[in-house]
């Protein structure tokens, strides 16, 4: 969701997917990441940012047809798509692809939505050739199971902590008991079906499920209690914060298609985003972290691409109403959320007292499973308009 700035990576390489940077690959990831003018200010050196840059700001118009659709054109004409044969390269390909699909009617921002490009001849023309490309990429129900599980390969790595250190609470981590049935963590979902971070998955039009995790000191049942206090609120003051040490975890990972265009939850984790309530949370980086695929490292088998950003790094964020300029990465989220490790989806406006202020009534949640809120997030995607796009422009064979 937020592309990183980073200086090393593709430097020693000619792109992502090949060390010949004319590679027809480098090229259809250098046209879909870098086309868009951007001033040296904001512009990202390619492969290096999590998504391709072409959300156009508030009215921009903006165009993509004549150095996108010949460079297509050449791929499916010279059946370059099978010219890498590594699962996890094709996957991701194809990850990127659907996105700028989705994308070509214009991209959620705010309360809004970014002017489409062009005219709907040429979207037209784009989403043939693209949704093309992508069933030629498309791995079976069985590949996409088989990809790496690269959060776990950077749990493994040993080049982040296993588990948050007070002492260093600006020092990246990735807890090692996420997915262990007798551990401290619980996956929430909403009681009325609802994808928990439906904002996110909104703007992102299902192409990913975003799993929210929490711990909160003491095991499951303490988490549980906590959040069932705060789906019984009525109208009422919110918690002044969590209790100290409460962990959440923000977890997005990409659904694929198979040759039918039928979506499978991958493996892969985009990105992952950490809050740790500390004594005194502020708009410090300490106990926040952030985790976002990088092509380069994840391809060369790096820490699972999961590369976490820097307490001062800064990046081009493109969330919503965003991407004018760069801002610091890990405090980002405090414009929505806060300070405190207390996950926005659990409260909602409730009204407002001239004694108490601001009201909130709660968001009756519980615990889930990957499987099933993945589902929930699949049957909001299949009433959007993006799939009926989709399936309109995917080709039979």
């Amino acid at each position: 969701m937020i592309p990183l700035i980073a200086a090393l990576g593709l430097a020693l390489q000619g792109g992502p997917y090949d060390a010949d940077p004319k590679h027809p690959w480098n090229e259809l990831h250098e046209a879909l990441f870098t086309w868009r003018p951007l001033t040296t200010k904001t512009r990202i050196t390619a492969g290096l940012e999590a998504e391709p840059l072409f959300w156009p700001i508030s009215a921009d118009e903006w165009t993509f047809s004549a150095a996108l659709l010949p460079l297509l054109d050449r791929l499916l004409e010279n059946k370059s798509d099978g010219l890498v044969k590594d699962p996890l390269k094709r996957a991701v390909l194809q990850r990127d692809l659907w996105m700028f699909l989705d994308g070509l009617e214009g991209m959620p921002q705010g309360g809004g939505r970014s002017m489409p490009p062009e005219d709907e001849a040429a979207r037209d023309g784009a989403r043939r050739r693209i949704a093309r490309l992508m069933r030629r990429l498309a791995l079976s129900p069985e590949e996409i199971r088989a990809l790496p599980d690269n959060l776990r390969a950077a749990v493994t790595s040993g080049r982040v902590l296993k588990a948050f250190d007070p002492a260093e609470p600006e020092r990246p981590f990735l807890p090692a008991d996420l997915m262990d049935p007798k551990g401290p963590w619980v996956l929430l979902a909403r009681e009325d079906g609802v994808p928990a971070a439906e904002q996110h998955v909104k703007h992102f039009r299902g192409r990913s499920a975003f799993l929210i995790f929490a711990s909160v000191p003491g095991g499951t049942e303490p988490t549980l209690d906590f959040f069932r206090k705060l789906g019984a609120l009525k109208k009422e003051k919110p918690p002044v914060a969590s209790p100290e040490g409460t962990r959440l975890l923000f977890v997005r990972r990409s659904f694929l298609l198979d040759a039918d265009g039928l979506p499978h939850l991958s493996p892969l984790t985009e990105e992952a985003r950490i809050r740790v309530q500390l004594a005194k949370p502020g708009p410090g980086a300490g106990g926040r972290f952030e985790f976002h695929l990088n092509r380069a490292d994840l391809f060369g088998g790096v820490g699972g691409g999961l590369r976490a950003a820097d307490p001062e790094e800064q990046a081009v964020l493109f969330f919503f109403h965003r991407g004018s300029a760069k801002e610091r990465i890990r405090p980002s989220c405090s414009e929505c959320h806060g300070f405190q490790a207390m996950p926005q989806t659990a409260l909602r406006y409730g009204g407002h007292d001239r004694q108490l202020g601001v009201l909130s009534t709660g968001m009756p949640l519980r615990s889930t499973a990957v499987e099933q809120e993945a589902e929930a997030t699949l049957k909001w995607k299949q009433a959007d308009k993006s799939w009926e796009i989709l399936r309109r422009f995917w080709p039979k064979e």
